[in-house]
């Protein structure tokens, strides 16, 4: 039922009826993270085949690796190291960590995406989450991702640093207050989206007010 009232029946529009790729955040933890898993097998849309997975596609040419994370288990390392226990969630982290190198580490698509819940550089009302930050961020300056995508602060935000892009979108419902960071090129602290074209050669961004008006758009370049 919960599927039906906030899934299905809100996103009813003919456009919407497309694969979407989900990732588990801090609040699905509150509830069955296991559940939405098992639903990707009764949606024709739902596409979560576990908590964290890598897909790849084709773009024009080339091929796009789009790495999906379950950062919860990651933010709440930060505890662990306070000796706080995680209920068990501290040995799935690792386990996660080390599969992402792993696929990283052999990855030679021409574009490497990754789609967590958690920022990971943010001038948004969390910010950082530092556990995130600490183990995520090293692996995708190493092995040349172009972009990590996140939610979690409600905000529209585009930064870079160290050849990463870090887009946030997280204000499709409500917002919250910003201060930009030296490495912000564009933050928003008002209702809206983001959108994205990917082709072989560059990736283009626009942020859309509550109204879909385009209010920001930027390239970013494959290399």
């Amino acid at each position: 039922p919960q599927f039906q009232a906030s899934f299905e029946e809100i996103y009813s529009a003919p456009s919407l009826q497309t694969p979407w790729y989900a990732v588990l955040g801090n609040h699905d933890y509150e509830g069955s993270p296991s559940a939405e898993v098992a639903y990707s097998g009764r949606s024709q849309r739902w596409r979560m085949p576990a908590r964290y997975w890598a897909q790849e596609m084709a773009v024009a040419d080339e091929t796009a690796t789009f790495y999906f994370l379950d950062t919860t288990p990651i933010a709440r390392l930060i505890n662990a190291a306070a000796h706080v226990p995680l209920l068990g969630t501290s040995g799935e982290a690792r386990e996660q960590l080390r599969w992402f190198e792993q696929r990283l580490a052999t990855d030679r698509s021409a574009w490497k995406i990754v789609v967590g819940h958690h920022p990971i550089l943010s001038s948004g009302n969390h910010g950082e989450a530092p556990a995130v930050a600490e183990r995520v961020k090293p692996m995708l300056e190493r092995y040349g991702v172009q972009v990590y995508f996140n939610g979690h602060d409600h905000d529209l935000e585009h930064l870079a640093d160290h050849g990463v892009n870090y887009v946030c979108s997280g204000s499709g419902a409500l917002s919250r207050q910003v201060e930009a960071l030296a490495q912000s090129l564009f933050a928003y602290p008002a209702v809206g989206f983001a959108s994205c074209a990917l082709g072989a050669d560059a990736l283009t961004l626009r942020f859309h007010a509550g109204d879909a008006t385009a209010i920001y758009e930027a390239e970013v370049a494959r290399a």
